[in-house]
């Protein structure tokens, strides 16, 4: 049996008595996806739970009657085909770092069931359009589930949206005039102008790119104290030739150094030595901690060779007490934040190594050799 009008108004009565958890869903992945970006990324988040009437809208005229509607034969059926009801859009300001974050959202959240988050390319598609979008169906992990406020979300999809913000202009702009069944089919003098609007913002997109590229340049110029974390990332990523996404978690560890007054190259320098070595020490010893504490595969932890991580341990390396005695400002109670979790697997690993050495050492000092003579033991 196809979408009955009886199923889509059994659907909106559910769906309006369950409102209020699908937008605290929504808004808990925003927060998440907020945290996730912190100031490194230049991208806006928003949110929403899609309304009781345009729900009921959307059933009626997209699958009622439709082929699409075919296989909507239950009110579960339809909650189950609807992934978009908690959604977040992530608009980047460069179309580019798309991908990367889209590598975030597959680490923070889950898939249904509990498997990897599998990403939907929407850009390929489509044919002659401009919306270059990457879209995610997420599901809360077990950690988020452990806290009492969000145990009820357990199976709750929530659609994530990445695109890019003149993307994002692109798709409002056609959505508003190709799918309003009320104002008539577009004109060829209307097709022709939205076509055109698509190629003009395909340039914004690559002229947004040559911009930052242009501030990248005059940042590496620089000196003093690190002015915000798009210098501090512009202008340590050189020393970080492989960590090509340097800028993920640097805002964190750029609140940490600056607790540390370590905010600007020449106190790096004082304090962590040369820093053409930099790079080759973090990786040495992120390899040491993945090997032998497992921390990278920790889900709270999450540690990347290609990001600010690699001169993170660094830091640790060089000021490992420091940083557990210190909670730099603005960082929320409660659950300790990312880095304070590092440090403190770090210092685990380091302590471990050091009573083995001394269990080592105490061995051998105690061994006792024969006396050698002459053709005799």
């Amino acid at each position: 049996m196809p979408l009955t009008p009886e199923i889509i108004d059994d659907t909106v009565d559910r769906y309006s008595r369950e409102y209020d958890r699908y937008a605290k869903m929504a808004e808990y992945v925003a927060d998440k996806c907020r945290e996730l970006l912190g100031d490194s990324i230049r991208a806006s988040v928003t949110w929403r739970a899609k309304e009781p009437g345009r729900l009921e809208g959307k059933l009626r005229d997209r699958f009622l009657g439709k082929d699409e509607g075919a296989t909507l034969d239950s009110v579960q059926n339809v909650f189950d085909h609807l992934g978009d009801l908690a959604a977040v859009r992530i608009s980047t300001y460069e179309d580019g770092v798309r991908l990367r974050v889209v590598e975030m959202i597959k680490k923070m959240f889950c898939g249904q069931g509990n498997v990897d988050v599998r990403p939907k390319d929407i850009s390929k598609d489509l044919v002659n359009k401009y919306y270059r979008a990457t879209h995610c169906n997420v599901y809360l992990k077990q950690e988020d589930l452990n806290i009492p406020r969000y145990s009820n979300l357990a199976g709750m999809p929530c659609e994530i949206q990445v695109c890019s913000l003149l993307a994002h202009v692109w798709n409002e702009v056609e959505h508003d005039l190709a799918y309003k069944p009320t104002t008539g089919e577009l004109s060829e003098k209307e097709k022709e102008l939205l076509q055109a609007l698509g190629r003009h913002l395909l340039v914004g997109d690559q002229l947004i790119k040559e911009l930052y590229e242009a501030v990248d340049h005059r940042l590496k110029a620089n000196q003093g104290r690190f002015r915000d974390v798009h210098d501090f990332v512009t202008r340590m990523r050189d020393f970080f030739k492989s960590c090509d996404s340097f800028d993920i978690h640097a805002d964190a560890l750029l609140e940490y150094l600056k607790a540390l007054h370590m905010d600007s190259l020449d106190e790096i320098i004082n304090r962590c030595g040369d820093p053409q070595h930099y790079e080759q020490i973090g990786l040495n010893e992120l390899r040491i901690i993945d090997e032998r504490l497992g921390a990278v595969s920790n889900t709270a932890a999450n540690l990347s060779f290609r990001s600010s991580d690699v001169f993170l341990m660094v830091l640790l390396k060089n000021c490992l007490d420091e940083v557990l005695a210190l909670r730099p400002a603005g960082q929320r109670r409660g659950r300790p934040p990312r880095i304070a979790m590092i440090a403190q697997f770090v210092k685990v690993f380091y302590d471990l190594m050091k009573t083995i050495e001394k269990a080592q050492a105490s061995e051998t000092s105690s061994l006792t050799y024969p006396t050698v003579t002459q053709g005799k033991v």
